[in-house]
């Protein structure tokens, strides 16, 4: 934060989005590893949680829950992508948002790609790092996991 942001209050401060890209090359063409990985109420298989849509068609505006006490809801979709917003949970006042997107990768594959981000305006130094160290490690195992189910997936 900046001296001059430092004497604002909190609502007037200009945002500080930290932003968290995870990314893995998986051994699949894009379409065939979406196939097995895209469905959106399948999140906490990756994590080792309970997950689960619980409205919607997998479209914008379906709800998922994650662990039983994290609320997300989709804002954007595209043909091997979704983004969503965090609405309860340990986040939601941050302004959490996630996108999972799979990008063909020519014979090499696809890339899926996982970007967290979220406004750390309001937290302190410590907080910041506590919530880095924190999210990072868990979204780069989700994304390993993400890879191991796709790879594992026999072509239809």
């Amino acid at each position: 934060m900046s001296v001059s942001q430092a004497s604002k209050s909190p609502d007037l401060l200009a945002p500080d989005f930290m932003v968290i890209i995870s990314k893995i090359e998986i051994s699949k063409p894009a379409d065939e590893a979406w196939s097995s990985i895209g469905a959106y109420g399948d999140a906490g298989k990756y994590l080792n949680v309970d997950s689960e849509q619980i409205s919607g068609d997998g479209g914008i505006g379906s709800v998922r829950t994650i662990g039983n006490s994290i609320v997300e809801v989709m804002v954007g979709k595209g043909p091997r992508s979704y983004t969503y917003t965090q609405t309860k949970g340990p986040m939601a006042a941050f302004s959490y948002h996630g996108s999972v997107a799979l990008e063909d990768a020519g014979d090499r594959g696809s890339t899926l790609i996982y970007t967290i981000n979220y406004d750390q305006t309001t937290m302190d130094a410590a907080a910041r790092e506590a919530a880095v160290g924190r999210i990072r490690p868990r979204f780069q195992g989700m994304v390993e996991a993400m890879k191991a189910a796709a790879e594992a997936t026999k072509a239809s």
